[in-house]
């Protein structure tokens, strides 16, 4: 092989590097827009060993440990699924939250005669998404690679 064909050789790969540099690069500018988009949730779990009496849970939210519990949903009833020798495991999906915030969460078990209990001692605690680390490199990332492949198959050979 000589030394113009291999240029040549080398030279069909740049319009390769230009588009995938520019595609590295719409990801860079994307990847925000989509976190935005896709929004904010935690999921609140639960499990109980046993759940004897037990007609079901609510949920309350507050934004500080030792702040005002709201109901996470007004008219929302988990209903029980244990039994007297048995317990069950429990979610529930929370979207009305906001990125970047850390947020508590009581759990109120309601008894079958109308009683209730709530478990101020074990609080549920969850931070939200906010711009982690692991954000800003992977949008790093996609920016370094994508300007870097584009300065390659732009570049002129020498």
């Amino acid at each position: 092989m000589t030394a113009s064909s291999d240029e040549q050789s080398r030279s069909g790969y740049r319009p390769l590097l230009v588009a995938l540099g520019i595609v590295w690069l719409i990801l860079a500018a994307a990847l925000p827009v989509y976190w935005r988009q896709v929004g904010c949730r935690v999921e609140v779990t639960w499990e109980t060993a046993t759940e004897q009496g037990t007609a079901g849970f609510r949920l309350y939210r507050s934004e500080e440990e030792n702040g005002v519990f709201v109901a996470v949903e007004e008219d929302h009833f988990v209903e029980s699924r244990g039994g007297s020798m048995s317990g069950a495991t429990y979610s529930y999906i929370d979207d009305q939250v906001e990125d970047g915030k850390t947020y508590y969460y009581l759990l109120e078990e309601i008894e079958s005669d109308g009683s209730r209990h709530r478990y101020e001692g074990d609080l549920l605690e969850y931070q939200t998404g906010g711009n982690s680390w692991w954000r800003v490199v992977l949008i790093a990332l996609c920016g370094v690679m994508g300007a870097g492949m584009l300065y390659a198959g732009l570049k002129k050979p020498q």
